[in-house]
């Protein structure tokens, strides 16, 4: 009898012992999700180095990209990198580039950040009312939540240094904090028409407020 109870009360110890440890690891493994939820909730802070570090690895779906020029500089806060486009009769566009500054660091505020669209169209006209042969126009608003963009078209740009002449461009501005971020589409046919060129635009204005 005496051995019997003995027993009992031993597979009584052992069933506590047990159920004691089950729950001290379940415990844990509680805690390890609640941290990996913390982890995945952590907001990701969208500053200079943000948007230098997506714009550099520039991706955009049925393009195929080919680094065409970059620059960066930390102290300034600036950067600026082109891609290529393969099948630009196909695609609609040549090159893509994406830069950005500093919105603290700029000289005159008013020239970059602009409150509405009426605004940007002012300061846009204005910069190149004196460029004979460039006109600009289509000035439109992109909108993605709170993030904005406006843009517009550019027909008849020639580069300074050579290069291309009497081509067209999208132009595309974006302020997020201190960071004013500018996406260029050119198209060097300046008879092309510019419907793809815009669908690229949109693409990488979605692909920057990701």
């Amino acid at each position: 009898m005496k051995k019997t109870i003995f027993a009992i009360f031993m597979l009584a110890s052992f069933s506590i012992l047990t159920s004691c440890g089950g729950s001290t690891k379940d415990k844990k493994n509680d805690e390890e999700k609640k941290d990996s939820v913390v982890a995945e909730k952590k907001e990701i802070v969208k500053d200079y180095k943000y948007f230098e570090a997506i714009s550099k690895e520039l991706k955009l779906e049925g393009l195929e990209l080919s680094s065409a020029n970059k620059y960066s500089d930390s102290s300034s806060k600036s950067f600026s990198y082109g891609f290529y486009i393969k099948d630009t009769k196909e695609k609609g566009a040549d090159k893509i580039i994406i830069k950005a500054g500093s919105v603290a660091r700029l000289g005159n505020k008013s020239d970059v950040v602009t409150a509405s669209l009426d605004d940007f169209k002012k300061v846009q006209t204005s910069a190149y009312k004196d460029n004979k042969g460039v006109t600009v126009s289509d000035f439109k608003e992109w909108k993605k939540d709170e993030n904005v963009f406006y843009y517009f078209t550019i027909k008849g740009i020639s580069d300074q240094m050579g290069g291309q002449k009497n081509y067209n461009q999208l132009f595309a501005r974006y302020i997020f904090g201190d960071v004013y971020l500018d996406i260029i589409v050119n198209v060097y046919d300046n008879k092309a028409e510019l419907t793809k060129a815009e669908q690229i635009l949109t693409k990488a204005m979605e692909y920057i407020v990701k």
